[in-house]
């Protein structure tokens, strides 16, 4: 099984998001698949232009010249792609934006009906299946529904399979093992068996899901911790190590 890992992330190895995708990964490979990572902030895809040289070109390629042609034929090889991306302004990051902007190569312009809906025509037969990785910094859970309900929609857009999403809340937690250790080593191996979930069985259970995204302290004593915490980098200047 091959999968591949879109991370949408700008602090690539200084965040949330790379704890929760190498934690991910790990679960995948033990489970026998093979993963490749694409580094967004890395690889700096530019923006789209809107001028449909790749609609109507024959070849269907982009006018840029900056590697997506690459990665496109790494997703029509991939079974499963899966999106990660932290919460920003109640949506993906700029990253993942342009990402999703830049898939127009792997669809037709012109349009079908699907269940009573317009939807590009498929122009590749098999494109691989979706999953969503996402972290925010926020306590709640409903802090990820916009951009879950924007990869649901991008995935429907795409004409493939959405297949769950792997959310983790309160995130710096993930980056306080020795201040919370058994309660971080807990999340961490739910995310580590949500990867092996995704290629044994195409799907999340509800016990692992749950297990990813248990914050264990109540709200009130987060909030007061979190605030100190962005305090002492207020008087540093600068986000602190955590």
């Amino acid at each position: 099984m091959n999968i591949i890992v879109i991370n949408g992330s700008p602090s690539l190895k200084k965040g949330m998001t790379y704890q929760l995708i190498s934690n991910f990964i790990k679960g995948c490979e033990s489970a026998g698949a093979t993963v490749e990572q694409i580094d967004l902030q890395t690889m700096k895809p530019k923006f789209c232009l809107g001028c449909m040289h790749c609609f109507y070109s024959k070849d269907h390629l982009c006018v840029h010249k900056d590697g997506m042609a690459e990665v496109h034929q790494k997703i029509l090889k991939a079974d499963y792609m899966v999106m990660a991306t932290p919460v920003y302004a109640d949506g993906v990051s700029g990253q993942m934006k342009t990402f999703m902007d830049r898939f127009v190569p792997l669809i037709d312009v012109r349009f079908e009906i699907v269940y009573g809906h317009y939807r590009h025509i498929k122009l590749h037969e098999k494109l691989p299946k979706v999953a969503l990785l996402s972290v925010a910094g926020f306590y709640e859970m409903d802090n990820f529904d916009a951009v879950e309900e924007h990869v649901k929609k991008f995935t429907l857009h795409i004409q493939s399979e959405f297949v769950g999403s792997v959310l983790r809340p309160s995130s710096y937690i993930l980056g306080m093992d020795q201040i919370f250790t058994d309660d971080v080593k807990k999340i961490k191996e739910g995310i580590v068996r949500a990867g092996a979930e995704l290629v044994k069985n195409g799907a999340f259970s509800q016990d692992t899901l749950d297990q990813v995204s248990n914050t264990p302290i109540d709200k009130e004593m987060w909030l007061l911790g979190s605030n100190k915490f962005h305090e002492k980098c207020l008087e540093a200047g600068k986000f602190l190590p955590l």
